[in-house]
């Protein structure tokens, strides 16, 4: 397996082959089969087999979505990777790490070269020589993760994590510089604090939420110093936020693919329509994780995702190692953010790594709570005896 964590970043920078995923996705799913071993099941596994259900019944509407299908079902393959092979999450950590090197050297290579950039309407645009821009930022955010969350920050950290910054700001991948904000935001306090945790809970979401606005706040107002190098925003009211300029015109796929799905019959938006139905004719898929996930699956399925992710949450929270559980949580935000403007979960760059360590978590979690039922078990049957030979005492003589 840790052969195919070390590929992963190289064959996401290689995303126009898409041959080379399917290989990775067999590899996966061969490891699986031949290293199968029995574990006891939890809420959140029944979860994932309902989601696979639907998604499998979505499938069938419409057999043109295969690419797509085996793309969303592998993300669940990764999670129950990660439920059965939890123990081995340092050792793919460390080839994730080496992976993700030779990205960095290859993207270094092609802004010096210049051969990673290319125009994008009036822009100049960092790709490094990923097929799209936000591909790159989605690579770089995950290595910051990945790099700086193993180990005390140094003097050379922080260089490179500039060279991170720059290169972000170059893709004008606009919801990547939320993303990098928060993620090195998280990554600054754990490594400032390594004992103390910023668990997933409201006061989190909410410290999201701010920073998101502030950052939003920051970009309108350089927007009119910067806003002929750099792809900000530019904006009077929140109104505005939606406008085709801001959002690059994915509001009118958004009111499309909507408008279409609200056509469907109750049972077809109970369920949801297809994988592939959202492009409508067009190239462009729903460009929103949560709407392609109601289009989809519909209601009920919408309903179950949410719930997947409370329960991933609840396990996340409950690992001890604090490493673990940081590397956890930035790459479950990463998704869930990029979500906002991409269909995510059809990409396995965005879903791989946070499925395998929410399952890794999951695992863990139990294991925790096995440890601590025995621990309760051993203290009350040793207070059990204590109690048996002090009440036999009394009657020795």
């Amino acid at each position: 397996m840790e052969i195919v964590f070390f590929f992963k970043p190289i064959v996401d920078l290689l995303y126009q082959y898409k041959a080379l995923d399917i290989i990775l996705c067999i590899l996966c799913f061969c490891y699986l089969f031949i290293n199968v071993k029995p574990f006891r099941l939890c809420n959140i596994d029944c979860v994932v087999f309902a989601l696979v259900l639907l998604f499998t019944i979505s499938y069938f509407n419409n057999l043109n979505g295969l690419i797509i299908y085996i793309k969303i079902i592998s993300a669940f393959l990764l999670y129950f990777l990660g439920r059965l092979h939890y123990i081995k999450w340092p050792k793919l950590v460390y080839q994730l790490q080496k992976g993700f090197l030779i990205v960095w050297l290859i993207t270094l290579y092609s802004f010096i070269t210049k051969e990673g950039f290319i125009s994008w309407g009036n822009f100049t645009t960092f790709t490094g020589y990923y097929f799209f821009k936000t591909d790159l930022a989605a690579a770089i955010a995950q290595s910051i993760v990945i790099v700086f969350a193993m180990h005390s920050l140094r003097k050379i950290d922080y260089a490179i994590m500039f060279l991170c910054i720059f290169f972000i700001l170059l893709s004008n991948a606009r919801m990547y510089y939320f993303i990098t904000f928060i993620i090195l935001g998280i990554i600054f306090i754990y490594n400032r604090k390594p004992h103390i945790r910023v668990k997933f809970n409201p006061k989190l979401f909410l410290g999201i939420t701010l920073s998101i606005t502030i950052l939003l706040i920051l970009m309108n107002s350089l927007n009119h110093i910067l806003g002929d190098k750099l792809l900000l925003f530019d904006f009077k009211d929140t109104s505005d936020l939606m406008s085709g300029a801001n959002t690059q015109g994915r509001n009118i796929i958004w009111e499309r693919v909507y408008r279409y799905f609200n056509q469907q019959d109750f049972i077809t938006r109970l369920f949801g329509v297809d994988l592939v139905s959202d492009t409508r004719g067009g190239d462009h898929n729903a460009h929103s994780l949560y709407l392609k996930i109601l289009f989809s699956i519909g209601y009920v399925g919408s309903i179950l995702y949410i719930f997947f992710f409370i329960l991933a949450i609840k396990h996340i929270n409950s690992v001890k190692s604090n490493r673990l559980y940081y590397i956890t949580a930035c790459f479950t935000i990463i998704y869930l953010l990029s979500g906002i403007s991409n269909a995510a979960l059809e990409y396995s760059q965005l879903t791989w790594l946070p499925m395998f360590f929410i399952g890794t978590c999951v695992s863990e979690s139990q294991c925790n709570f096995n440890r601590s039922y025995i621990r309760l078990l051993k203290k009350y049957s040793m207070l059990h005896i204590s109690q048996v030979n002090w009440f036999k005492s009394l009657f020795k003589y």
